[in-house]
């Protein structure tokens, strides 16, 4: 596979102090040993979504160059975490419209953490809270098609070989070699991906009961490409650009809670 990295200085900048934050957020709230709700259990689940993303490609193969692309699909994932922060492991699989002239077809992988900053200061935890998110994903985008290449210079030097009839007319050799030369279409057929950084924002309504927990949830993200690869030569110079994905889904899962540690005594009477 050919692999061609195109580094977003912005991008990694975002990563980096993003989670220093995050990490301080979490490390300041396990030394502070809070008795709010989001402390109390280890969240572990399961979650599916449904939902759409749209993006602009980007390619030097005029078939491709500038197409916008709608594709929709399905993601499935486990989560681990608390009230405050988890962390989030999805698989997916988008389709284009079927309308749509270009049947792209993709796979996604993303490793992701959400945040919920109300946990930090709402004294009661909220049935419905906002949250935040940031994830990196890959994309493996399979494409067919074909394209024309630049034609190729024709070679100046001839030799004629021609033998001239009487009253026929001889080949003029520069009219031959001004001629260009017919190149057959070649197959692009393959695949090319990128590796974005996403960010985005969610609503999520919340419900246990015991050491259950229901989730519902809608949240957008925005990605920015910061590396792109590609199957074949011709796909080199081929990736996604401007990609904004909405997506619905709910989670459910079970709480681990904490021992205390602490065994009661029995006290007997005489």
């Amino acid at each position: 596979m050919i692999t061609k990295i195109k580094f977003d200085v912005n991008a990694i900048a975002w990563l980096v102090h993003l989670g220093v934050l995050l990490t301080t957020l979490h490390a300041q709230d396990a030394s502070a040993q809070r008795s709010g709700p989001f402390t109390k259990g280890l969240y572990i689940g399961i979650e599916a979504m449904s939902g759409s993303r749209t993006f602009e490609i980007k390619s030097d193969l005029q078939a491709l160059k500038g197409n916008k692309i709608e594709q929709h699909g399905r993601t499935y994932g486990v989560t681990l975490g608390n009230r405050l922060i988890s962390g989030k492991i999805r698989i997916g699989n988008f389709r284009a419209s079927q309308g749509d002239s270009q049947p792209f077809q993709s796979n996604t992988f993303e490793l992701g953490s959400s945040f919920s900053p109300l946990q930090l200061i709402a004294k009661r935890t909220p049935i419905l809270e906002p949250y935040l998110t940031l994830s990196i994903e890959t994309t493996k985008i399979k494409s067919s098609g074909s394209f024309t290449p630049p034609p190729s210079k024709p070679k100046s030097s001839s030799t004629c070989t021609c033998t001239c009839t009487s009253g026929g007319s001889m080949p003029d050799p520069d009219a031959l070699a001004a001629a260009p030369a017919v190149n057959n279409p070649v197959p692009y057929t393959g695949s090319f991906g990128s590796t974005r950084l996403n960010m985005g924002i969610g609503l999520k309504a919340h419900i246990q009961k015991g050491s259950l927990f229901l989730t519902l949830f809608g949240e957008m993200n925005y990605g920015v490409t910061m590396g792109t690869t590609a199957s074949t030569q011709a796909l080199l110079n081929t990736y996604i650009l401007n990609q904004v994905a909405y997506n619905v889904g709910t989670s459910i899962g079970i709480i681990h809670f904490k021992s205390s540690g602490r065994r009661l005594r029995k006290i007997r009477f005489r």
